[in-house]
């Protein structure tokens, strides 16, 4: 075996590796000891053993029992009955609301917290994890952090009623209770499904102090900003919605898991069913929050939003607004000199890198096609592709591989195919244009997924540079897969979020967001295939720098 099958081998092999690491969760765990996964879940199977409908018996003996316990436990617990009415030109509805509102005082009452989570159900539904996990990590919570004092901020715990009905409850605490006047920060809980970790997937606007506190308070963050921009463009409200309607002055956090969505307000929504990682998960993060903001000094606010996401072994990480202007500015003076040397150094013309770029552009197509084809194929097939496997970790792993060896498998054929057309470098520069490109137009009309584009594109850049400076195959071969590992570290996590966010009923979005994910991934990967501008570079590299003319044929001769 030739060393160039060696090094292609090499790459290989660290993508798979790389890519199992990428889908790795960082495993929650209780060091302190002090969460009782057992009395978490018989709390669950107490609060979710029928559904909790406004008005009906059920619904009302599980905040009475709440209330009872933290009672007798020396916790002020009160009940604020409420009649809350909606009223606007064509549309009246009022509701009665029954919301549980704990205060655990702190010694400055002039900046308050508020931890929620709702406690009503749709009918039917049995709602261990939409929204029992949460309500008994909340309560659970509560009774740990009573018994600590001197938090320096106010902690207010609400569970609020009517959320599925229209966000009622939130509505009557916001508007009539005077609780919410002092608010500086509110962290809402929600489920949708019955597994997986707890996303922090929304914040409100100008997050950049916030993020960056939520990193330091926990190693439990599960974050990235692309969910931010996703959720700000679909229909769903939760009790978060009406902070951000309501009082755009209070900063905030929502979180869910979101694993396993076909339990969703469905009869199969039940606490067998129910992954105790989410109810570790959720009661670590509030525990970390309430203890990290309650007692922080000064909080502040923030003029923009920041970028974040996270990385094996690292946690959560990110960088201002500033730095991912600064980040898209160096993509385009970087770009703009690498398409000054590449078409000087092989006198390329213009119109021949655009055509190049079309035909990259097509085979891109192609594959989406191809893969869509082999999609609906596969549900016709396997019908439960499309309803009952939704969001299962498994498939996920299914559909990301079926989806990366039917790119690979085309763009290997397209890659061959173009060869015979374009010359080597006039190719490469069109895949580098196609990127650029794309980097540009998903940093400016999604701002939260700068780090999706921008930090991938920065290798593939490093990747063309090192080519052009190299005579050494070998560093061609470790830039190539340096920004190969680079691009999979970053999206491959990304995509099973998305997967598991959306379903497979959103397969289109999905394989055009993974195209891109590819095409990241792969087209550095492909300068080693490319013998002709390799050998070019690391072979004839006087010749082409020394010669005037600088033509391919005449780099070759």
């Amino acid at each position: 075996m030739d060393q160039k099958k060696w090094i292609w081998g090499a790459i290989c092999c660290m993508s798979l590796v790389t890519a199992w690491i990428s889908l790795q969760r960082t495993e929650v765990i209780d060091n302190k000891q002090e969460i009782d996964l057992v009395q978490l879940r018989d709390h669950v199977a107490e609060l979710a053993s029928a559904p909790r409908v406004p008005k009906s018996d059920t619904h009302r003996a599980a905040l009475d029992r709440m209330a009872q316990e933290l009672t007798d436990l020396g916790i002020a617990a009160e009940i604020h009955e409420r009649v809350f009415t909606v009223s606007k030109p064509g549309f009246h509805k009022s509701r009665d609301v029954r919301n549980l509102l704990i205060h655990l005082p702190g010694q400055n009452p002039e900046h308050s917290i508020l931890f929620s989570a709702h406690y009503d159900t749709v009918e039917g539904s049995p709602g261990a994890g939409d929204n029992a996990a949460a309500v008994v990590s909340l309560f659970q919570a509560v009774k740990i952090l009573h018994s600590e004092k001197g938090f320096q901020h106010d902690l207010y715990f609400l569970f609020s009623d009517e959320e599925e009905a229209g966000l009622f409850g939130m509505r009557a605490f916001v508007e009539q209770n005077p609780a919410a006047e002092n608010l500086s920060l509110v962290f809402n809980f929600d489920g949708r499904g019955n597994s997986g970790p707890v996303l922090m997937f929304e914040t409100s606007d100008n997050n950049d102090w916030l993020v960056q506190q939520f990193a330091r308070a926990t190693k439990a963050a599960n974050a990235h900003s692309l969910s931010n921009n996703i959720y700000k463009l679909m229909p769903n409200f939760t009790d978060f919605t009406v902070f951000k309607r309501k009082r755009p002055d209070v900063q905030g956090l929502n979180f869910a898991h979101i694993e396993g969505p076909l339990a969703y307000h469905s009869t199969a929504d039940v606490v067998e069913h129910l992954d105790e990682a989410v109810m570790l998960h959720q009661t670590r993060l509030v525990l970390d929050l309430a203890r990290w903001f309650g007692n922080i000094a000064d909080i502040q606010t923030s003029a923009s939003d920041r970028v974040y996401f996270c990385l094996p072994g690292l946690g959560m990480v990110g960088y201002a607004a500033t730095t991912a202007k600064a980040l898209l500015a160096l993509i385009v003076v970087s770009f703009a000199g690498l398409w000054f040397l590449w078409t000087r150094r092989f006198a390329l013309k213009t119109g021949l890198v655009l055509k190049s770029a079309g035909a990259f552009v097509a085979s891109l197509v192609l594959t989406l096609l191809l893969f869509l084809g082999l999609g609906l194929l596969a549900i016709q097939v396997l019908p439960g592709l499309g309803d009952s496997d939704i969001g299962h970790p498994a498939n996920t792993m299914v559909y990301l591989g079926l989806l990366a060896v039917t790119f690979i498998i085309v763009y290997g054929f397209s890659a061959r195919f173009l060869l015979k057309r374009f010359e080597a470098p006039a190719l490469m520069l069109g895949k580098a244009l196609v990127l650029f490109l794309l980097s540009l137009a998903g940093s400016l009309l999604l701002p939260g997924a700068n780090f999706l584009f921008c930090l991938p594109m920065i290798a593939t850049l490093a990747a063309f540079f090192g080519l052009l400076g190299s005579r050494q195959p070998v560093a061609h071969s470790v830039a190539a897969g340096i920004s190969v590992l680079v691009a999979l570290l970053i999206w491959v996590p990304i995509l099973r979020d998305v997967y598991l966010g959306l379903g497979f009923f959103m397969l289109h979005g999905l394989a055009i967001f993974a195209i891109v994910a590819l095409a990241y991934a792969y087209t550095p990967l492909f300068l080693l295939g490319y013998d002709s501008a390799a050998s070019m570079v690391a072979e004839n590299s006087e010749s082409v720098i020394g010669s005037d003319e600088g033509t391919l044929d005449g780099a070759l001769s």
